[in-house]
């Protein structure tokens, strides 16, 4: 989600907080510290600044999985986003679920 000219809130799922936001600073600049790293499907190793907001700050991103398979076939993208969704929906708070996450990956 587009936030300000540069910004953009990311909506992650992690194996100790679940679901959260954060937000990446700069992440739309052409010359961003974090490159092409912060897109939809990876698995991300991230760095989360928790400030007085609500939402936290991602101060560096590292790859762990692009999943390049997944962008092979429209159908696999589709899964994915549905997957995506489902636990969007199911899983609103901000509680881990550690076998919902292992099932993500």
């Amino acid at each position: 989600m587009r936030f300000g000219e540069a910004d953009r809130i990311l909506h992650l799922y992690t194996p100790h907080r679940g679901r959260c936001a954060a937000i990446a600073k700069g992440v739309r600049r052409t010359r961003s510290r974090f490159g092409g790293r912060l897109e939809p499907f990876f698995r991300l190793h991230l760095v989360l600044y928790e400030g007085r907001s609500e939402l936290m700050t991602i101060t560096s991103a590292e790859t762990i999985s692009g999943h390049p398979r997944l962008r092979e076939h429209a159908a696999s993208l589709d899964g994915a986003a549905r997957a995506c969704d489902a636990v969007s929906r199911l899983f609103a708070t901000p509680d881990p679920h550690p076998g919902v996450f292992a099932l993500l990956c």
